[in-house]
């Protein structure tokens, strides 16, 4: 048997609110830490939920991505071929704020390459899903936020993709590494209250010469 489309699918977004509430958790989480290895996995996560919030790429991208990814000359990040989906190689430009992120986190681990976020176990390896998961729920536990239903990173992909439904949307696509405009449209972009608001209060009226040339069919 064929499961049915759930009618209402829960797609929530990580608003800006939480993305500040968050970050102040773990920035107090990173000063309460005892040892060395502790607060690299605080600024690890701090990191994470900043690229999350700044790319909108998926959690799968974020955590394979390489220092070398980054060019610091061109201000670019390459999102890899294998951490993709569809296997497609992403370049996009990064704003000079994310770029500074990214600097000041560098210098802070003294990293100078390999993986961003490296395994404690194992360097050679990404961190695994599950780290990050326990991470980011404590981190918003620390917040005392309340657990969005249906999602923990991915929230942050709505949220991206939600705040730019303005722009033109292969643009949108591109920048956030989705495939198709459809999915993008369908399951990430959401309606907001000012979107909605504003088509409530739209006061241009349509009027008979800019309906079909002028040539309306009226009834009676």
């Amino acid at each position: 048997m064929r499961k049915g489309r759930e009618p209402n699918p829960r797609r929530p977004i990580a608003t800006w609110d939480r993305f500040i509430a968050t970050r102040q958790a773990i920035r107090d989480l990173l000063q309460d830490a005892a040892t060395e290895s502790e607060r690299r996995r605080w600024a690890r996560v701090d990191l994470a939920v900043v690229l999350a919030e700044g790319t909108g790429r998926r959690l799968g991208a974020i955590r394979q991505l390489q220092w070398n990814d980054i060019d610091w000359d061109h201000k670019t990040i390459r999102w890899r071929a294998e951490s993709d989906k569809k296997r497609r190689e992403w370049v996009v430009p990064a704003p000079d704020g994310l770029v500074a992120e990214l600097r000041q986190f560098q210098r802070q681990v003294g990293a100078v390459g390999g993986l961003v976020f490296p395994s404690e176990r194992n360097p050679q390896t990404p961190m695994s899903r599950h780290e990050f998961r326990l991470w980011l729920e404590a981190a918003e536990a620390r917040a005392r936020l309340p657990k969005l239903e249906g999602g923990l990173w991915h929230p942050y992909r709505r949220k991206w993709a939600t705040e730019r439904k303005q722009l033109p949307i292969t643009d949108v696509a591109a920048a956030g590494g989705w495939h198709d405009t459809a999915t993008l449209i369908a399951c990430y972009q959401q309606p907001t209250n000012d979107a909605l608001l504003a088509v409530m209060s739209e006061e241009r009226k349509v009027r008979d010469v800019a309906v079909l040339g002028g040539d309306l069919r009226r009834n009676g």
